[in-house]
């Protein structure tokens, strides 16, 4: 006859925290892998948005585009609409600055 091995309730229960450490320890991983993931796509995403705004066309370097936009705001013109997604907040702001200053040419 074969005896059938049992285990002392003290080496059982030794083993279920060994499974339950590993199954902790594992899923904290897994956690940990979602969230550098997640803030791998947070650093691409600022990325493409910064290259994204330094690939667009300055205003104050090239004052032939600088006074056509300017005049295209000034007559209302469909295209403003387009205008505004190009532009910086800081950027309306300094043409506002602009033609309060210049308001008499």
């Amino acid at each position: 006859m074969r005896q059938r091995l049992t285990m002392s309730p003290l080496a059982q229960n030794s083993i279920n925290k060994q499974l339950l450490y590993a199954t902790v320890r594992y899923t904290a991983l897994m956690r940990m892998r979602q969230l550098k993931e997640a803030a791998r796509a947070v650093q691409k995403e600022k990325k493409r948005n910064l290259r994204r705004y330094h690939n667009r066309i300055p205003m104050y370097t090239n004052p032939h585009y600088a006074s056509q936009k300017i005049n295209l705001l000034l007559r209302g013109h469909p295209e403003r609409f387009r205008i505004e997604t190009r532009l910086a907040i800081i950027q309306f702001e300094r043409l506002a600055v602009w033609l309060y200053e210049n308001r008499t040419l």
